[in-house]
């Protein structure tokens, strides 16, 4: 049987790939990966290896924090600490907590730190304030 090639852009690929039509499917398949066709997100993989999903913005500012933190920082509710925080008017901020400490935020123990790693955060996320 004779062959032929065909020339496809990813994008018509990915249209025939979602289509109801098995033929243009498997042509798609041919011409390019699964995940070129349909590209894994963060959520699809944490749910695979049964983690937590967190948005992406939650998961910079977890690293940052880990970054500044230091073997000898001990985090208490009497202690001050600072997280980055979003608000209706003003966008991103550094917020102070004094006398609590809530589960699932991410801490900084100095506010410098905080400071700089939110500069850092808009930055990544492509975000002003």
């Amino acid at each position: 049987m004779e062959t032929r090639t065909i020339k496809i852009t990813l994008d018509k690929a990915k249209e025939w790939y979602f289509s109801e039509d098995p033929i243009l499917k498997e042509l798609a398949l041919q011409a390019f990966t699964k995940n070129e066709l349909d590209p894994l997100t963060y959520k699809q993989i944490a749910e695979v290896v049964e983690k937590p999903f967190i948005s992406k913005e939650e998961l910079v500012i977890k690293t940052l924090a880990e970054y500044y933190r230091k073997p000898s920082d001990v985090f208490t509710a009497a202690k001050d600490k600072w997280f980055i925080g979003k608000t209706t008017y003003d966008g991103w901020v550094v917020v102070k907590h004094s006398s609590v400490m809530y589960t699932g935020i991410s801490y900084f123990l100095r506010e410098k730190d905080a400071k700089e790693a939110l500069g850092i955060f808009l930055k990544e996320m492509n975000y002003t304030n």
